[in-house]
Parts: C-alpha cells; structure tokens; sequence
C-alpha cells in the first residue's frame, strides 16, 4: 500500500533501499550532478561544484540522477527551444557513461533505479517544504517541475504519485 502521507515517507525510502540494485563497489557520488554543476575547460571535464549532496555510493546514481535531470528540469526557454536543450542535456548524460572508464558501464535496471530515486527523493522535498509552510524555490518548485517529475516515475516504473498542492 502507498504512503497517504509524509509521515509514511520513511517506510517508501527503506522500501527503495531494500529493492534497490545490485551493488556494485562504492564510489564518490556528487549526487546532483547536471551541467550546472560540472566545469569545463578546452572540452574536458574540470571539475565540479555545489557538493552538497555528496554520498557514497553505486556509480549508477550520478549517472542515473544526471539522466533524470535531463529528462525533468523546466527550462525558462521558448517551447521551440526545449527539445533541443533536452537533447544537449542527455548528450551530456550519454557522455558522462562513456567518460567513466575505471568502472563497466551502469546497469540499465541501475539506471532505471537511480532515475525514480532522483525523481522521488525531489518530490519528497518539495513536499516536506509544502507541508512545512516553507516556499519551494528552484526549478522544481514549480508546477510544471512537480509535473515532469511525477510523469518521470510514472513512465519509467509505472508508479502513480500524488503530491497535493
């Protein structure tokens, strides 16, 4: 049976934690990585910034959140313009599993995983601030955001979520 609300989160993460992947060996995830945060200098990688989400972890999660950032950010670009941003970003993301060459590539069910993971683990912020009384600043803290997300889950793990306003 489903969470009917926050306080039942804890149940659905140690569910998501017991069903998870197969593990493979632990690396430094930077857990929100997205072009924004990733440097760039003559073409190569450089670095990375805002490491407030550092974990350790499968590889797959930072493969899996990039690619699910990918798939839900709203842009404040013209409607025109966003298929060819989304395109840019999974480039990107597509990359990213071909720069990691210390590890075999990400399991596709890994990836799958890692995707909702990062859907999930958004939703349930904006639904503690919700709840909370607190303002959801960001890019998901809009309808659109919230809807990208909820259509994410629902069309890689055909899972329905609801996260009243």
């Amino acid at each position: 049976m489903p969470p009917r609300s926050l306080s039942d989160s804890s149940r659905v993460s140690s569910g998501c934690s017991r069903s998870g992947p197969a593990a493979n060996p632990p690396v430094i995830c930077h857990g929100d990585l997205q072009p924004f945060n990733i440097l760039v200098e003559d073409g190569r990688l450089s670095g990375g910034v805002d490491w407030s989400n550092v974990t350790i972890g499968d590889p797959a999660l930072d493969v899996g959140t990039s690619l699910a950032i990918a798939a839900t950010a709203p842009f404040a670009a013209r409607p025109p313009l966003r298929p060819l941003i989304r395109a840019t970003m999974r480039r990107l993301g597509r990359a990213l599993l071909r720069a990691d060459g210390r590890s075999r590539p990400p399991d596709p069910a890994a990836l799958r995983y890692f995707r909702v993971y990062c859907c999930l683990r958004q939703l349930l912020w904006i639904g503690m601030r919700r709840a909370a009384g607190q303002p959801v600043a960001g890019a998901y803290g809009t309808r659109e955001g919230v809807r990208n997300l909820i259509a994410h889950v629902a069309a890689i793990a055909g899972l329905t979520v609801d996260l009243p306003s």
